[in-house]
C-alpha cells in the first residue's frame, strides 16, 4: 500500500477542481483586504491575550513566578501560552502593527485547512455542484469573523481541521500515514493545545482515526508513538514548568471556573435550583449577588479566592465536587442544559447560513457593531402586530435559515442513517459514520459543560461533507 510521504500518482492541485487553486488564492487576497480595511477585532479575553504577550516582552519573571497565591485568574496561570507568545512575537518584529501579522497567519491557517477541506469532500462528493457548495459554504462561514479576532478560534480550528481532515481523508482513501507525516501531524495538535487546553481531551478523535486508517497492526505502535511524541512532550514539559515556578503540579487551571457553569446554566435558564444545597457554592450564592452567567461564575471563584482563603487547585476541588453534586441532584435539568449548550439552531446557521454569518461578522466585527438584519422572531413578532411591509424581509431571513436547519437535518438525522444501510458495501460509509461520532464528540464535550457557536468552528466542514454525502448517495439512488 503507497505511502502518503511517496509522490501521489496525480498531485494536490491536479487533483483539485479546476479553479480551487485560484479561488483559495482570491479568498486570501480578499479576506486579507478586509482586515487591512477595516482592522481587527477584540473580543472580551483578547486584552488578556494582548496583555500576555506584553508581559512576556517586557518581564522576564514570567518563566520563573506564576504568582501564585495571588488570584484564581492570575494572567500568568490561567491560559495557555501559545496565543501570547505568537503576540509577543509578532510584537517584537511589527511592533504596533503586530495584530495584522497575527491575522495574517490566521488567515494563511485557514485557507490551507479549506484546501485540505477540499481533498477530503473530494473523497466523499463526486458531484462538481455539492464539492462546490461544501467549500463555498465553508469559506463563507465564522471564519472571516474569528480570523479578524485576537482570539485563539481561527488558529485553534484551522490546527484542529488540518490534522483531522489529514486522518480522516487517508482512511477514506485506504492509505498508511508515513512516521514522518504522523509527527508532524502530532506537532501541529500539540500547537492547538498551546492555544486551547481543551484540545488535551479531545486528542482521543485523531488517536481514534489514526488506528482506523492503520491497516497494518505493526505500524499502529510506531504511529501512534510518532504522533503522541511532541504531546506528551508539550504536556510533561507544562506541568514540570508549572511544579518549578509555583510549586503546585497541573497543567491548566479553566476548570477550576468551567466546573460552576452547569448550575448557572441551569439555574440562568430556569430549569431548577441547582444552589439549594449546603456546600460552599451554594452559600456564596444565597449570601452575594453574584449576577448571571460568567459574572457569577467569575464572582463566586473571587469569593472562594479571596474570602475563603482557596488555592487554585483547591478552589478547583471545591467547584468539581459542587459539579457533581449538581449532577446528582438534577439530573433532568442538567442533561437539558447540555441539549441546550449544544445550540442547534446556531450550528445550523454556522455551517449553512451564508447571511447568518454575514450578518454576525457585520455586528461582531470591526467596523459597525450592529445587526445588518433582524432576527426571525423579532420580524415575525412585527407581522403579527400588523406590520405586513416586513414580509419580504422575514422570507430573506427566514427562508435561508429554513434551509440551515434542512442542511443540518442531513447531518443529523440522513448522515447516520444512509452510513448504516451501506456498512460492509463501502469504505465511506463506515468513515462516514465516524465522521458523525466525531462531530458528536466534539460538541458533547464541550456542552457537558458550556458551549459558545465559535467553538463549534472546528466541526463545521464535517458537517458540510456529511450533508453534501449524503444529498449525493440519495441523488445516485433516485436515478438508477
Amino acid at each position: 500500500m503507497r505511502d502518503l510521504c511517496q509522490p501521489p500518482a496525480r498531485s494536490t492541485l491536479e487533483s483539485w477542481p479546476r479553479g480551487f487553486a485560484l479561488f483559495l488564492a482570491l479568498l486570501f487576497v480578499v479576506k486579507m483586504a478586509i482586515i487591512l480595511i477595516l482592522g481587527t477585532v477584540s473580543f472580551e479575553d483578547s486584552g488578556l491575550y494582548v496583555h500576555m504577550g506584553e508581559m512576556i516582552l517586557s518581564d522576564p519573571s514570567w518563566l520563573t513566578d506564576g504568582h501564585w497565591g495571588l488570584g484564581l485568574a492570575s494572567d500568568r496561570l490561567f491560559r495557555p501560552y501559545g496565543y501570547p507568545l505568537l503576540i509577543a512575537a509578532a510584537k517584537w518584529t511589527g511592533g504596533t502593527h503586530f495584530w495584522s501579522l497575527v491575522a495574517l497567519l490566521q488567515v494563511a491557517g485557514s485557507v490551507a485547512a479549506l484546501a485540505l477541506v477540499g481533498l477530503m469532500a473530494k473523497a466523499f462528493v463526486t458531484r462538481p455542484a455539492l464539492w462546490w457548495a461544501v467549500v463555498g459554504l465553508c469559506a463563507l462561514s465564522s471564519f472571516q469573523l474569528f480570523d479578524t479576532a485576537l482570539l485563539t478560534d481561527s488558529l485553534y480550528a484551522s490546527l484542529f481541521i488540518i490534522v483531522m481532515v489529514t486522518l480522516v481523508t487517508a482512511t477514506v482513501r485506504g492509505r498508511t500515514l508515513s512516521h514522518g507525516l504522523a509527527l508532524m501531524l502530532g506537532i501541529a495538535w500539540a500547537l492547538s493545545i498551546s492555544l486551547r487546553d481543551v484540545g488535551l481531551y479531545y486528542t482521543i478523535l485523531p488517536v481514534a482515526w489514526l488506528i482506523a486508517g492503520t491497516r497494518k497492526g505493526g505500524k499502529i505502535l510506531g504511529l501512534g508513538t510518532a504522533f503522541l511524541l511532541p504531546i506528551v512532550g508539550l504536556v510533561g514539559l507544562t506541568l514540570w514548568w508549572n511544579l518549578y515556578r509555583t510549586g503546585h503540579l497541573f497543567f491548566s487551571l479553566t476548570g477550576t471556573l468551567n466546573w460552576l457553569w452547569p448550575s448557572f446554566n441551569i439555574s440562568d435558564q430556569g430549569l431548577g435550583t441547582p444552589f439549594d444545597c449546603a456546600d460552599a457554592v451554594c452559600g456564596i450564592v444565597r449570601d452575594h449577588d453574584v449576577g448571571k452567567g460568567m459574572a457569577g461564575v467569575a464572582a463566586v471563584a473571587d469569593v472562594l479566592t479571596v474570602d475563603w482563603g482557596l488555592d487554585p487547585i483547591a478552589l478547583g476541588k471545591v467547584s468539581f465536587a459542587h459539579f457533581l453534586s449538581v449532577v446528582r441532584t438534577h439530573p433532568f435539568a442538567y442533561l437539558v442544559t447540555i441539549i441546550n449548550n449544544m445550540r442547534f439552531d446556531r450550528l445550523a446557521d454556522l455551517a449553512f447560513n451564508p447571511l447568518a454569518n454575514l450578518n454576525d461578522f457585520i455586528q461582531l466585527g470591526p467596523v459597525i457593531r450592529q445587526r445588518m438584519l433582524p432576527g426571525t422572531r423579532e420580524l415575525f413578532r412585527q407581522i403579527k402586530q400588523g406590520d405586513l411591509a416586513t414580509i419580504p424581509l422575514f422570507l430573506t431571513v427566514g427562508i435561508p435559515h429554513l434551509l440551515s436547519w434542512l442542511g443540518l437535518a442531513l447531518f443529523l438525522a440522513g448522515a447516520p442513517l444512509v452510513a448504516l444501510k451501506r456498512l460492509g458495501q463501502e469504505r465511506r460509509a463506515a468513515a462516514m459514520l465516524g465522521l458523525w461520532i466525531t462531530v458528536f464528540i466534539f460538541i458533547g464535550g464541550y456542552s457537558l459543560v458550556h458551549m459558545e457557536t465559535r467553538h463549534a468552528l472546528p466541526i463545521v466542514p464535517f458537517i458540510l461533507v456529511a450533508a453534501a454525502w449524503v444529498v449525493e448517495t440519495r441523488l445516485e439512488r433516485s436515478s438508477r
